[in-house]
């Protein structure tokens, strides 16, 4: 993801996410200035990062909160279109979120397909009781 930062409008960041680090690339318009430093969430480097970020009034999209699955709430959902994007990349963004609107219907019917299923084979029950095993990956 590429994204002007809010008030500065000299920046951009990039942002590679992961579940326990990401990797931060930057480029500074007026200087040319350009890098790529790589942030664990552990020991709090993502989270002094997008302080000192708010510190110095340049805002990113989220501020070092980790959204996962929450980023697609209607709150998520409605933070990230509030996200400031360059003209292309809104308008990817917003062709993006019309195709997940789209699919999600037929995802949501052949998700409790899989759950019927799921629920008329004891296997199946079985093996979703262990942590992190769903309808789908019990069937399978």
């Amino acid at each position: 993801m590429s994204a002007k930062a809010g008030k500065s409008p000299n920046l951009f960041l990039g942002v590679d996410y992961h579940p326990s680090f990401q990797t931060i690339a930057f480029f500074k318009e007026e200087t040319g200035e350009c890098g790529e430093q790589e942030l664990n969430h552990s020991d709090g480097q993502a989270e002094k990062f997008y302080r000192d970020l708010k510190q110095r009034g340049t805002l990113s999209m989220n501020e070092g909160y980790r959204w996962k699955k929450r980023l697609f709430s209607e709150q998520g959902r409605a933070q990230l279109e509030r996200l400031w994007l360059a003209p292309w990349a809104s308008r990817r963004r917003q062709e993006l979120l019309e195709l997940l609107d789209r699919m999600n219907p037929t995802i949501e019917e052949l998700t409790a397909a899989v759950e019927r299923e799921a629920r008329k084979r004891p296997e199946a029950l079985r093996l979703m009781t262990h942590p992190g095993v769903g309808p789908l990956t019990a069937l399978a």
